[in-house]
Formats: C-alpha cells, sequence, structure tokens
C-alpha cells in the first residue's frame, strides 16, 4: 500500500470511519493491521463462511472487532431472491460459537426485506445489504441520466429504512 497503513488507518480515524472491511486480508496476516487499527479506533470485521471449522472461527472471532461477518452464500455478491438453508444453518451454529460483544452480522446477496428478516429470525444480529443499496443508487443515477430522477444519495436512507423493517427493530 503506497499510501501507507498507519497513514490509511489515520485517516479513517480523522474521517470518522468505523470500521474497514478488508476481505482478502487473511486473519494469520491480520496482526499488525489490527493493532493499529485498534490504536486509530477503527474496526476490523473478518469474515466466515458455512464452511469455517469451529477452531479457525475462534481465531476469526479473536482478531475481529466491531462485528463478524458471516458470509451467507458462497459466489459472487450481489442481490439473490432467496435465503437458504445452508445460510439458516450456518447461523444458527455460528452465533452460539461467537463472544457476546461481537454482533454476527449475514450478508453477501440479502437483497429483500425478507431475506433480512430470513438471517435475523435465524438468530444474525444484524444484516448486510450493501449491494441491494448499490444497485439502487445505480438504479436511481440511471434515471437521471433520462432527466427523471433526483440525487440518488438523497434515497439512501429511506433504502436503508426498507431493509431495516425486514430486521423487526434490530439496531445494527
Amino acid at each position: 500500500m503506497q499510501f501507507g497503513e498507519s497513514r490509511f488507518l489515520e485517516r479513517c480515524s480523522d474521517l470518522g470511519i468505523d470500521g474497514v472491511i478488508l476481505p482478502d486480508l487473511p486473519v494469520s496476516e491480520a496482526q499488525g493491521y489490527g493493532e493499529r487499527a485498534r490504536e486509530n479506533s477503527v474496526a476490523t470485521p473478518f469474515l466466515a463462511t458455512p464452511s469455517t471449522g469451529p477452531k479457525r472461527l475462534r481465531k476469526i472471532t479473536e482478531a475481529a472487532s466491531g462485528f463478524l461477518y458471516l458470509v451467507a452464500r458462497s459466489g459472487t455478491t450481489g442481490g439473490k431472491e432467496e435465503v437458504g438453508n445452508l445460510t439458516t444453518k450456518a447461523i444458527e451454529s455460528t452465533s452460539p460459537e461467537v463472544p457476546d460483544e461481537l454482533p454476527v452480522c449475514v450478508g453477501f446477496g440479502l437483497s429483500s426485506p425478507k431475506a433480512v428478516n430470513k438471517v435475523v429470525r435465524a438468530g444474525a444480529d444484524g444484516a448486510i445489504v450493501g449491494s441491494a443499496i448499490v444497485e439502487k443508487i445505480a438504479n436511481e443515477k440511471a434515471r437521471k441520466t433520462s432527466g427523471i430522477s433526483s440525487a440518488p444519495l438523497n434515497r439512501v436512507p429511506n433504502c436503508a429504512k426498507v431493509y431495516k423493517k425486514g430486521s423487526g427493530g434490530k439496531n445494527h
């Protein structure tokens, strides 16, 4: 990183960024980064998958801060219509193994309030709908190009509220 890890984390802190997800940073190589992130009050969520074993999950939860990002399914990111049984079973088996102070948030393919509701009912503390929101922004930008829409970012809070309804009121 040409910008520099320490400088990056200091800048994140200065800008009020709460956390940074680095999906390509293995826990085994994250110790120095994690320490510098903590020094700058920048959370470092790590990813676990439905196939993550108990020993590796312990290492991930010991290193993670902010929340544990439980990947909902294999494949590429982006909205899918349904949350499968593999995902709900992963939530049910993972959540009890994670310390209470580390929320388990599920993401990767959640695209509807119904999907959010399903993962929260299965025991997740929160749901991540990043691709769904990015898609809404892209659709709004396309409409704006056609002369139909207002500023896309103005609609993000309303979009987030729609997905939050699926959580049944959880605040993660």
